[in-house]
């Protein structure tokens, strides 16, 4: 078990954060969270349906590493080549967390617009822990680059899942992935899950679930109610960013 955390830290392609008991946030609408809770499994999604259309690309200067090293390859007499980065991107599944010890308002408003929703915050250790079961999944911190100028390193197809442009910086990713490799030696690959899950145990990862702070009051008693009735053992609260300003 040990040995495949420690190789889940150490992946070149995964950067880990220097405090491994720094927060970790999810935003979720009500149904996600009630099936999160009720199934106790993560939703992984496949990243090319994701919204951004950069997921799994490449930069400018990566895209001209890569047709060098086809060209070299065909050169050679690899007819064969490599999975094609569309192959490659339809058999990534991600699931996104927020890193910080505070939450967003921005979050809120993207991931949750109707104002409603919750938030889970957890640790990333904890987060790391909740995977010790799941020996293919790796978790790491999402790095931010100029997509024009700049580049990541090559040699592994990991590095386009773990890169994104600079815009989303301000989303300071933490990302699970898992990767279904058998697909890549087969000759036909259609209509690939859209998403997958693995295990996960709420009661024992979640620290504390934040409420919309733009929701009614009612509707923290409905989440309240909901928690009661679902017995988990976690604390609820209203998000810091209802708290009353002073003057």
């Amino acid at each position: 078990m040990e040995n495949i955390k420690n190789r889940k830290l150490t992946h070149p392609c995964f950067p880990q954060p220097e405090g491994s008991d720094t927060k970790v946030w999810r935003y979720l609408d009500l149904p996600k969270f009630i099936n999160l809770i009720m199934t106790k499994k993560l939703f992984l999604s496949r990243i090319d349906v994701l919204s951004d259309l950069y997921e799994g690309s490449l930069t400018r200067q990566n895209h001209v590493i890569s047709q060098k090293e086809l060209e070299s390859l065909h050169r050679n007499g690899n007819k064969m080549g490599r999975p094609s980065n569309h192959k490659i991107r339809e058999s990534f599944y991600v699931n996104c967390w927020r890193i910080d010890n505070v939450e967003s308002e921005a979050m809120w408003k993207l991931y949750c617009p109707l104002n409603d929703g919750v938030a889970i915050q957890t640790s990333y250790d904890k987060l790391v822990n909740s995977l010790n079961d799941v020996d293919d999944v790796y978790i790491g911190l999402v790095n931010y680059l100029d997509y024009e100028i700049e580049s990541f390193p090559t040699g592994n197809v990991f590095y386009p899942i773990m890169h994104k442009r600079k815009a989303f910086e301000h989303e300071k990713e933490v990302r699970l992935v898992k990767a279904k490799t058998n697909f890549w030696s087969e000759e036909e690959f259609e209509n690939p899950d859209i998403g997958l899950t693995i295990n996960w145990n709420p009661s024992i990862t979640i620290e504390k679930i934040y409420v919309n702070p733009y929701a009614s009051p009612w509707y923290f008693e409905t989440v309240s109610e909901l928690v009661e009735k679902l017995d988990l053992n976690i604390k609820i609260e209203w998000s810091k960013l209802k708290s009353t300003p002073l003057y």
